[in-house]
């Protein structure tokens, strides 16, 4: 029998590791300490603790796939009613 790869799968459903097990539950602490804490900071965190380096897109996924990710925020411009032209 083969084992599948990442890109033999369907997209969004790689199968997780007892290593990606063992980021979310250290995630989940920094994130309980950091609630303002998105994905990037998140992985500096990890970067600085762990030996190995992580991949910023792996934490955007995992933290993705268990909503801890931060809600984004859309910006409104307010028109002040004057042409600049």
């Amino acid at each position: 029998m083969v084992a599948k790869r990442g890109r033999d799968l369907p997209s969004g459903s790689a199968p997780e590791t007892g290593q990606n097990a063992a980021l979310l539950s250290r995630i989940r602490e920094l994130v309980g300490v950091r609630p303002s804490y998105g994905y990037r900071r998140v992985t500096a965190l990890l970067n600085r603790e762990l030996s190995g380096r992580v991949n910023p897109k792996r934490i955007n996924r995992i933290m993705k796939r268990n909503k801890l990710l931060l809600e984004l925020h859309k910006v409104t411009l307010v028109s002040c009613g004057s042409s600049s032209r």
